[in-house]
């Protein structure tokens, strides 16, 4: 006898924590050009943003000049790149596909609040 098995292995990947699926604030989405994206894709898009702009502060790369789309989301000139991850876990918000609801939940924030969306 073969040990051949009848049996199908499908690859599915389970998002769970910083991997979940997010909603994005409309200024957000403006920026990065997705309406829900997983935490580490929001940080590569808004990085490369970043980049294609040339919006890092050549004296100090640890600096971000706001362009008008960045002030219109920190409401600041310039930001601190460890103060910006802050703010913009201000507009993540977890996704809850079962109900179809987004409960405004920054990226490190463990309470639910919900949000109408």
């Amino acid at each position: 006898m073969e040990g051949r098995s009848d049996k199908v292995v499908i690859d599915v990947k389970k998002r769970g924590g910083y991997n979940k699926l997010c909603s994005l604030s409309p200024q957000l989405q403006k920026i990065v050009g997705a309406a829900e994206l997983t935490g580490p894709q929001v940080v590569k898009k808004f990085w490369t943003y970043i980049q294609e702009n040339s919006l890092q502060d050549p004296k100090n790369n640890r600096n971000i000049i706001c362009d008008e789309s960045l002030q219109e989301l920190f409401h600041v000139d310039s930001i601190n790149m460890f103060e910006m991850n802050k703010v913009l876990s201000k507009h993540v918000w977890q996704l809850n596909v079962e109900d179809g609801h987004v409960w405004n939940v920054g990226i490190e924030n463990e309470k639910s609040i919900p949000r109408i969306h």
